[in-house]
């Protein structure tokens, strides 16, 4: 099943409003210390979701993702096999 051309556009319309209601109703309501216990609880579910860590890439935060790219050795990264949801693919 693929998204149309004219569903991708409607998507990418919504987003803006959408990212804006989940922080106002999701993340502005908890603490730092709840914000990192939700992830921990979304990672475990993505998990048992996707086990093989196909869609992980996909759901790299970009600010995290150029942290934790920092610290890392870049030719690593080169032999890395974007189907195993490791390396930076799909960042």
């Amino acid at each position: 099943m693929e998204l149309t051309e004219i569903g991708w556009e409607k998507v990418k319309a919504s987003a803006p409003g959408h990212v804006a209601t989940v922080r106002h109703h999701v993340i502005d309501a908890l603490t730092a210390e709840q914000v990192d216990q939700l992830r921990e609880i979304a990672e475990a579910m993505l998990g048992r979701l996707d086990p093989e860590g196909r869609l992980i890439p996909v759901y790299r935060r970009p600010d995290t993702v150029a942290d934790a790219d920092a610290g890392k050795d870049t030719d690593a990264d080169t032999d890395a096999d974007p189907d195993a949801g490791g390396g930076s693919a799909g960042a």
